[in-house]
């Protein structure tokens, strides 16, 4: 019989198999209904006539005898009826037993179903969560039916597959950072120097807040309360507007730009197979660990590596420094996100071996710029990304120490610019005093360079001022060499001490090399004397203008009030920086008087004329040399 229904199952025909037992159920029933109403009422018959004719005793004893052989026969064929329904009992019980095991396959085959479908559907993590639960809730029940062998055959290569497509999807997502790094650096650069206001003029700085706060005025409502107060009250029209602001400007970041479902569906599907104690799964974790940060840490390599094209203009120096931006932007969300993955200090590691490249290339391929509107961009630019990546935690004093290097480049580029001005100024100036016509040109001297003469402004025009045009224009020189180098020293964590000592000294430097021009140019060619003796008044108005650059870097440095820890190196320098010009021109202002006196005497007799004339020269250089 066991071979019986293990054939009928194995065929499959088990419903036709019930179909025809459950006829032939039927047929005997209605046989038995039929055999039992017959003698039931043959029964009943005999019945009555044993009560009518009790007379014939005999006769009916006969006939009940003849009757209980009828009814022993008619017995032993219900036994045998009997017998048979036992049988069909028996076996719809283990039809049932059967039932119920199949029930109990039931979720083995269903779970297994839903597996393919999510691999199809390539929803990995569901499917191992699916395949865990099949191995170690579902299999363990039904693990003595031969069928489960094969389905853990067709299982076994799952765990593998999910491990590989889940790989194929992570270096997906690797290309996919490369190419959206520089994207998500621009994006993270933008919002630093909007929040920084960087780039902005202090006007435009100032307009920006009087705006906002005139905004923010606009929306706010005042009233009197009982008690004559005034109340503010809250708009929430803007309670409603504020949300939808703050969601504005989150609505683009690295999130929104590259999708990092991979690297957390990998985190979590190796997370699973370092759960399981499977052969072949021990370190799975770490293995994805090393092989991500391996990944990385070769991208980085490429990302810091300088482009060949990196001098051709700023531009090219932006996109280099917003893919280190965008690399270490999503470094950072992934380490929040992921922190087994990403660590602090692997991410601290990258960071050194970037800011190290990063430095490199900028003195290898800017340290010999020669550009001045160039330095300044650059600085901004190095600036942007020392802050940008300042706001997402790394440390950038090295790049606070390359922008101080760059410093002393830049204002050692803006001095050979004034050098070369002032030695032009030099050769254009007509040394004779500047002679004002009008009120309009005597203020255009006078707020040129700080003059002063007691009536001055009361003589009629012309006036006359003793010095050329070439101390105006040599003192404004210097109030924009000044301005120059402050501009570069913006933002790079300089106390007011250090700005006002380095201001003094680079304009102690300027100085001095304007002294050395001076004196060069002196001694280059024989000068008339006209000439040297305004260039004597120009170099004593010049060091009296000292004082004044003085007042004026206070002002620049924000020290007005006198009170500076510095050196002063510019109190000194009205006594010291011209000196040796001035040395110089005195002695050939000297080499030239002698040379006039040998002139007339070798002209032999000279009239008392030209004596006096002579005296008169002599009496009137000596009063101006002093």
């Amino acid at each position: 019989m066991v071979n019986l229904l293990r054939a009928i199952y194995d065929c499959g025909d088990v419903h036709k198999f019930s179909r025809a037992l459950e006829h032939r159920i039927h047929h005997y029933d209605r046989n038995i209904q039929k055999i039992c109403s017959y003698h039931y009422q043959g029964h009943i018959d005999s019945m009555k006539q044993l009560l009518q004719l009790k007379s014939r005793c005999l006769e009916i004893k006969e006939d009940v005898l003849s009757i209980d052989n009828a009814v022993q026969q008619s017995s032993r064929q219900l036994q045998k009826r009997s017998a048979e329904i036992v049988r069909y009992r028996k076996l719809q019980k283990n039809a049932n037993t059967a039932i119920e095991h199949i029930s109990i396959c039931l979720p083995v085959l269903e779970n297994y179903a839903k597996l393919k479908e999510l691999m199809q559907q390539k929803k990995y993590y569901q499917a191992l969560k699916v395949l865990e639960e099949l191995e170690h809730t579902y299999l363990v029940h039904v693990d003595k039916y031969r069928f489960t062998q094969s389905l853990q055959k067709s299982m076994a290569p799952v765990r593998e597959q999910i491990k590989e497509k889940s790989f194929s999807e992570f270096t997906d997502f690797l290309e996919n950072i490369r190419k959206v790094s520089g994207r998500i650096g621009q994006h993270a650069s933008k919002c630093t120097a909007e929040q920084h206001s960087f780039g902005m003029s202090e006007a435009e700085r100032n307009k920006r807040f009087q705006d906002e706060a005139k905004r923010n005025a606009q929306n706010v409502q005042i009233e009197l309360s009982s008690d004559g107060s005034m109340v503010m009250k809250n708009d929430k029209t803007m309670e409603r507007k504020i949300p939808s602001v703050q969601e504005d400007d989150d609505l683009l970041s690295a999130q929104d730009l590259i999708d990092f479902t991979p690297v957390h569906r990998c985190c979590q599907i190796f997370n699973v197979l370092a759960s399981l104690s499977l052969a072949g799964i021990f370190g799975a974790k770490e293995i994805f660990d090393a092989y991500y940060r391996k990944q990385r840490k070769e991208q980085a390599a490429v990302v810091i590596r300088p482009p060949s094209k990196l001098q051709q203009s700023i531009h090219s120096y932006v996109r280099y420094l917003d893919e280190i931006i965008g690399f270490f932007v999503v470094e950072d969300h992934i380490m929040q996100t992921e922190p087994s993955l990403v660590t602090a200090a692997y991410k601290d590691q990258l960071w050194e071996m970037a800011l190290q490249q990063v430095t490199t290339a900028m003195n290898t391929h800017f340290g010999g710029c020669l550009d001045v509107e160039m330095m300044l961009r650059m600085k901004k630019v190095i600036l942007l990304f020392a802050l940008t990546m300042k706001s997402y935690g790394f440390g950038i004093g090295s790049l606070y120490t390359l922008l101080q290097n760059f410093r002393d480049q830049y204002n050692e580029i803006l001095m050979r610019e004034y050098c070369a001005q002032f030695e032009r100024d030099l050769d254009n100036d007509n040394y004779a005093p500047i002679t004002a016509h009008n009120e309009q040109q005597f203020k255009a001297v006078i707020s040129q360079f700080p003059f002063y003469k007691r009536g001055l402004d009361q003589e009629p025009f012309p006036r006359v001022f003793p010095f050329s045009k070439f101390v105006p224009a040599v003192y404004g020189q210097a109030k924009s060499y000044l301005v120059g180098c402050l501009k570069f020293m913006e933002h790079l964590q300089l106390s007011p001490s250090e700005v006002d000592d380095t201001v003094r000294r680079y304009a102690n430097v300027l100085l001095a090399r304007w002294s050395g021009s001076l004196k060069s140019f002196v001694a280059s060619k024989r000068r008339t004397l006209v000439q040297l003796v305004q260039i004597t008044i120009n170099i004593g108005y010049l060091e009296k203008s000292c004082g004044s650059l003085e007042q004026y870097i206070s002002k620049l440095t924000n020290r007005n009030d006198g009170s500076t820890t510095s050196s002063g190196h510019l109190l000194t320098l009205k006594d010291q920086v011209f000196r040796d010009a001035r040395s110089e021109v005195e002695q050939q202002i000297d080499d030239a008087l002698r040379d006039k006196v040998d002139a007339f005497l070798e002209l032999g007799a000279l009239s008392s004329q030209v004596c006096f004339c002579l005296t008169t020269l002599v009496h009137t250089s000596n009063i101006l040399l002093t």
